[in-house]
């Protein structure tokens, strides 16, 4: 295995077999690590090891698997998973850590006390996802929020490097070495299939909850019960209330949650994407960090979104949908219906965000910034490295052979 005296030759680092070692308490083959980061360590010539809660160790495409048992409740996760991803790291003999997840910041600190290189990946703004989360007594919320925060703030000092997924939860690492590795898409085919008959699809890919828009889309579902559209869901929903909810209201699909070329493939046969995220903390800062806005347009359909200040950036700068209230359902389906009655916008609309996709806002670019993280680190250097930028293309106009103005 790769080790610090074998990085260094004529006082550079040799970044070529070094070894990173990913700490996560995601799925073994969540998109965004394994699918991605892993997938390009292994192109670029990293050793890689995975430390998940999973079934039995492997080595998939390259990556070494180390399982950990999964926790059998909220307070094994918190106090004996920790313990128990740290003495599986300490033995693979990383030259990089990467902690995935808030809930193993003690797992960084025990590694940090074995002098080891480490990088904390929150991914997103953690403290604001707290007030929304059932498991914790309402008025305990606040409590925990403070309390998190601060001590996400404290430890900040502690890690080589800090990995975020947008500009707003880099703002709360101020003067901390943070990098923007957006939630990008992986640049895989996706072919439009054209439809002659059937409904007008509009399609939710994500995490199925109130907070992400599902009372609200449920009740545009109702409102366009007869107006040949029908609304489909995909991802998982973990609540079993919200998904009776679903299967009682007429005129939705659920499919549950599918792998990526499933979804790409119902990507492919709808008509609208929709990403009615609701004003909570968890969300009004929404943008960089939302991949299914991202393969929403990389699989060329046009998009209805809330109207937050980043989400707002990116489809009108790229032409590519509308932004509306996500609160009020009753406007929601009519602006939807009034979009879907021009075929020719949706379409214009579906090619400006496919080519927005795929000059800027895809994973090869992320992974630019992610692999000069590694440099950075190995090297001992705290510099941040510049975020991807904003696409500045010049979009097709979806309404250059209609009177009116631009969506």
């Amino acid at each position: 295995m790769a080790n610090s005296s074998a990085l260094q030759r004529n006082g550079k680092p040799q970044t070529k077999g070094a070894h990173i070692v990913h700490l996560s308490t995601y799925p073994a083959d969540d998109p965004r690590l394994f699918q991605k980061a892993c997938r390009a360590e292994i192109a670029s010539g990293y050793q890689v090891t995975q430390i998940v809660c999973h079934d039995r160790d492997e080595i998939v495409d390259g990556v070494e698997i180390i399982a950990v048992p999964k926790p059998k409740g909220r307070f094994s996760s918190m106090a004996a998973l920790p313990w128990k991803m740290f003495r599986k790291a300490i033995g693979r003999r990383g030259d990089i850590y990467i902690i995935q997840h808030p809930d193993l910041i003690p797992t960084g600190i025990l590694l940090k006390l074995f002098c080891k290189k480490v990088i904390y990946e929150p991914r997103e703004r953690f403290p604001d996802k707290i007030p929304t989360m059932r498991w914790i007594p309402a008025k305990m919320r606040p409590l925990a929020r403070a309390a998190f925060a601060g001590f996400e703030q404290m430890t900040s000092a502690l890690w080589n490097h800090i990995i975020v997924t947008d500009r707003y939860t880099a703002q709360a690492f101020s003067g901390r070495p943070v990098s923007i590795v957006p939630n990008f898409p992986l640049l895989n085919p996706v072919e439009r299939i054209e439809k002659r008959v059937g409904k007008r699809v509009l399609l939710y890919v994500g995490g199925i909850t109130d907070e992400r828009g599902l009372a609200v889309m449920l009740k545009i579902a109702e409102l366009l019960e007869g107006c040949n559209v029908e609304l489909q869901l995909m991802g998982p929903c973990p609540y079993p209330g919200d998904e009776a909810r679903i299967h009682a209201t007429p005129n939705v699909t659920y499919y549950g949650n599918k792998s990526l070329s499933e979804v790409y493939r119902r990507m492919a046969t709808a008509d609208l994407g929709l990403l009615l995220l609701q004003p909570v903390p968890a969300y009004t800062y929404a943008g960089e960090n939302t991949l299914k806005l991202f393969e929403y347009m990389w699989a060329s359909l046009p998009i209805v979104s809330s109207n937050f200040p980043n989400l707002n950036r990116i489809i009108s700068s790229a032409q590519c949908g509308i932004c509306i209230d996500p609160t009020n359902a009753v406007e929601a389906a009519k602006s939807i219906l009034d979009l879907l009655d021009l075929p020719e916008v949706c379409k214009a609309m579906g090619a400006n965000g496919h080519r927005a996709v795929s000059e800027a806002y895809n994973w090869p670019a992320a992974w630019e910034v992610l692999r000069q993280v590694y440099v950075n680190v190995l090297s001992g250097s705290r510099a941040s490295v510049p975020a991807p930028p904003f696409w500045d293309g010049t979009p097709i106009n979806p309404l250059s052979n209609r009177n009116g103005t631009a969506a």
